[in-house]
């Protein structure tokens, strides 16, 4: 019995892999995701080994070519080769558009806006009562109706209405649904993969599919043909070979195949299998009253290079556990990447070398391959880090794995991680400094370093030290907010669902012995308390970050009750940020309480935003680790920091993999397919940043990228670069040294012009306190 099969059509949105889970995971099918400017010959031949076919969403106008591709075409295919279709919204706009209707913008577009859908009770609503779902559109339907109706009339005929939103009555009823008379043709407007959707409008799938099935027997019934089994892909448009990404349907959690994995079959990696080192040596010692400074001054690290992870923070056990230090030194060796030339540059004691990798994502599967020759199994099991490589990749880098061309600074490292041998990891919540070396015979250190640290002569502290800011550049108030406003266009437009514009300040500074930059950043976290604080001096880098969000964590794998290698990654997006200290209009501070904040951080506006990367994420997630494999524990959730409240969600993923698979699907896959991280891009993550390249002056550089590690053991924590401070060597002038910082916010079409020009200067403020002025 031949394989049931859906054809899915990708308009480069960024909510496809919910569409795509959530059709398998109803219906027990196969799902073959092609995009809208694939080459696939003849559609109505390519089409016929798929039992039904789906539009999705994406942004745009379907009335522009460009926006839907090959999807204009579904609808024009002779009865011989029709085949059952579902268009979801920018698909059902397209049905629309090929049987007479017309598109109109609508008022006030509905992006991440939960509402009620009254239906007509039957075909894709049969059985199913009026219901809650989410819309993601601009644009709406207009079928030349003078009143919502259930009943096809002219001028277009051939369409049925199903389904309406009539919740607005100043801006008027919403076609949420309609089908073909005739043809096997049905689309919605609505999302109800959308994690605020509720079950009825997930429902809205089995019928459709219910009717696909009927209409299916009864053309066999008729016709008697039997399908064929074979499909085959050729190029796509760009002239790139396309590989189908098909998914597998299972009454287990599935388990992803390396096609959905980073590539290692490509030139520069090792053939060699990957290999246990048994060097790893460790001693653990009390914590006392070491601080995660003391131990820097002790070690003598703070004129080197070397990175810190610091989460020495109270406010959040859960997440401030562990702080690391990683040594740097003469001999420990380096990769780099530079967007847009293609080489990944590994720098070690001996030599330099380059290899050929074309791409950013490519570069982080060479450093998969590279931990995979430098694995450890026998780690102190307490603690997430080993050893391994620890670095940052900036926003520049970020853009190369969605297939943005960037071009960076040539003396910048867009992605820059050492491979740290020597660490130090501090488990703040039982007390305890874990001195640890994946070095050969490198005892003597570890001792050394404990008497250092054991040693009773009192610690000279390094006192923090506020710098004084010769030049300031800051945000133009009126530049920003006329940005704001080509936001809105553009998301009114249906060009995108949310951006997030940002702008970063400059200071100048004198370099001072007194005020090194490792003292800059004990001030500035004294300042902002955070539980994903970093310090990075590596290379031309210096990076001091009060992060609150973590980007991506994932677990060291474990073997499931099946046997199979189980690692468990999170997402942490913060979306939604109120100041703890406002400024009334009449210049009187306010002090906003808890109660206060969830009060703000409920409205639509914000929830529509959070919700908006809470979908991002998943669709990011489902396409490496599989339908059924996300969920979301924690949905918008307010948490409370030091200067801010922010509004919280966790989105967590199941990684699985067989020793029978050539290539492990792991975190960095994960990271690769995530990045840039999606609370910094808006939706879909495309198309948004194409159009912010286009607002934004300069080059976000570090901010907006991500900083963390890689461990020899499996694991890996990254956070994204935001509240944070940098430098680059090279704008270094006359014993004058430049620090930036980058702030910004989301945009929708709920936002307040005002509020997010206080919004971006309020994060900016957190950091700008570093620099007296």
């Amino acid at each position: 019995m031949s394989r049931v099969r859906v054809l899915f059509i990708d308009a480069y949105d960024s909510f496809t892999n919910n569409i795509v889970s959530l059709v398998e995971n109803q219906l027990g099918v196969e799902v073959t995701k092609i995009h809208i400017d694939s080459y696939v010959g003849d559609l109505a031949t390519f089409i016929q080994p798929f039992d039904a076919v789906i539009a999705g969403p994406g942004p745009g106008n379907p009335e522009v070519l460009d926006d839907v591709g090959i999807i204009a075409s579904l609808w024009r295919i002779d009865e011989t080769h029709i085949k059952p279709v579902l268009g979801v919204c920018l698909g059902f706009q397209s049905l629309v558009c090929a049987f007479g209707g017309r598109m109109e913008r609508l008022s006030r577009p509905r992006h991440g806006i939960s509402t009620q859908v009254d239906t007509c009770g039957k075909d894709l609503f049969n059985g199913l009562t009026d219901f809650q779902t989410v819309q993601y559109h601009s644009l709406r339907a207009n079928l030349g109706q003078p009143e919502p109706s259930c009943i096809a009339s002219e001028p277009c005929s051939e369409l049925t209405p199903l389904a309406w939103d009539l919740s607005d009555p100043s801006g008027g009823p919403i076609l949420m649904s309609v089908k073909h008379r005739l043809k096997p043709f049905w689309g919605i407007q609505f999302h109800p993969e959308s994690i605020l959707s509720s079950s009825e409008a997930k429902n809205v799938i089995r019928n459709w599919w219910l009717l696909c099935k009927k209409w299916n027997q009864s053309r066999e019934d008729l016709r008697g043909v039997e399908k064929t089994q074979s499909c085959s892909l050729n190029n796509d448009a760009s002239g790139d070979t396309y590989t189908v990404d098909s998914l597998s349907p299972s009454s287990m959690p599935a388990t992803p195949s390396s096609e959905n994995s980073m590539s290692s079959n490509t030139s520069y990696t090792t053939t060699r299998e990957s290999s246990i080192a048994e060097n790893y040596v460790h001693t653990a010692i009390p914590l006392d009253r070491l601080t995660v400074s003391d131990i820097v001054h002790r070690l003598e690290l703070q004129n080197d290079e070397f990175v810190v992870l610091d989460s020495e923070q109270r406010l959040m056990a859960n997440l401030g556990r562990y702080s690391i230090i990683g040594q740097v030194d003469r001999i420990t060796t380096k990769l780099t990447y530079q967007a847009g030339n293609g080489v990944i540059k590994i720098t070690t004691a001996e030599y330099t070398a380059l290899e050929q990798v074309g791409s950013l994502k490519s570069a982080l599967s060479y450093l998969k391959n590279y931990l995979n020759q430098h694995k450890v199994e026998n780690g102190y099991r307490d603690i997430p880090f080993w050893g391994g490589l620890m670095g940052y990749i900036t926003y520049e880098g970020c853009l190369e794995t969605i297939g943005i061309p960037t071009q960076t600074h040539a003396n910048r490292d867009d992605m820059c991680f050492a491979f740290v041998e020597r660490s130090i990891v501090i488990d703040h919540l039982h007390g305890v400094v874990i001195l640890q070396s994946i070095k050969s015979g490198d005892e003597i250190w570890l001792q050394s370093t404990s008497s250092k640290l054991l040693g009773t002569s009192p610690t000279t502290s390094i006192k923090p030290a506020t710098p004084e800011a010769l030049i300031s550049r800051l945000p133009e108030k009126s530049s920003y907010m006329s940005k704001i406003d080509r936001c809105q266009e553009e998301i009114q437009a249906g060009n995108s669902y949310e951006l997030c514009l940002t702008n970063q300040a400059a200071f100048k500074s004198r370099k001072s012995p007194s005020c090194t930059s490792w003292q800059k950043y004990q001030t500035l976290r004294a300042l902002n308390p955070a539980p994903f604080a970093s310090y990075l001096h590596m290379n031309s880098a210096t990076i001091l970050s009060t992060s609150p969000e973590r980007f991506l964590n994932w677990a060291r794998p474990t073997l499931d009750e099946h046997g199979r290698s189980l690692s468990v990654c999170q997402f942490r997006p913060i979306k939604g940020t109120v100041q703890k200290t406002q400024i009334l209009p009449d210049g009187t501070p306010h002090g906003v309480a808890l109660q206060e904040a969830m009060q703000i951080l409920s409205t639509p506006k914000e929830t529509a935003e959070n919700l908006m990367i809470v979908d991002l994420i998943r669709h990011d997630l489902h396409g490496v680790v599989g339908s059924g494999n996300v969920t979301v524990p924690t949905l918008m959730q307010v948490e409370e920091y030091a200067t801010v409240y922010q509004l919280v969600s966790v989105i967590e993923g199941s990684i699985y993999s067989t020793p029978a698979l050539s290539s492990r699907t792991s975190g960095i896959d994960v990271l690769a397919s995530s990045l840039p991280p999606g609370s910094m891009t808006g939706t879909p993550k495309r198309r948004a940043c194409e159009i912010l390249n286009t607002l934004e002056d300069e080059p976000r550089s570090i901010y907006s990228g991500v900083i963390g590690y890689m461990c020899v053991g499996g694991g890996g924590d990254f956070s994204v670069t935001i509240r944070t401070v940098f430098k680059w060597d090279d704008e270094d002038e006359g014993g004058n040294e430049t620090w930036r910082i980058g702030a910004g916010g989301a945009i929708t079409i709920l936002s307040d012009v005002q509020g997010e020009w206080e919004e971006m200067c309020g994060k900016l403020g957190s950091t700008r306190r570093l620099f007296k002025e």
